[in-house]
């Protein structure tokens, strides 16, 4: 009498299949967290430069001038994490009652900018060196 192996098992061809369909599927995923990691990068270089707008305001209201902003502690590390995340082509102009920042940012290379306003400008902006604010191209 012959005896059947019947052991249940996958093929070769069949894990083959799975590990491609797994290999395509995690290639997807790192693709799509590349951009999520820039936009990323992007959020934080705007965080930082509505922190640098804090900053400029506590300097305003304790010496009544922003000229001592670019040589505050606060406003350089701030500075050095905004071109950590990427920040690059950097615009700074500062007077005794006004200030104008800009930075490009990652993705598009669109342009951000704060002012001594309160505005926050991005994409078709540029911090003007006249009238030391966010204006548009």
């Amino acid at each position: 009498m012959k005896q059947f192996n019947n052991k249940k098992g996958f093929t070769l061809i069949e894990l083959l299949v799975v590990i491609a369909i797994i290999g395509i599927l995690s290639s997807i995923v790192l693709v799509s967290m590349g951009s999520a990691r820039d936009k990323a990068r992007d959020a934080a270089i705007k965080s930082y430069m509505g922190q640098i707008r804090a900053v400029a305001e506590m300097v305003y209201d304790s010496d009544g001038s922003y000229t001592k902003l670019a040589s505050s502690t606060d406003y350089i590390n701030l500075n050095k994490e905004i071109v950590n995340q990427g920040g690059s082509n950097k615009v700074e102009h500062i007077t005794s009652d006004k200030y104008c920042l800009q930075y490009d940012l990652n993705i598009t290379g669109d342009k951000w900018c704060i002012d001594y306003t309160g505005a926050v400008g991005s994409t078709d902006v540029s911090c003007d060196g006249t009238n030391y604010n966010c204006k548009s191209d």
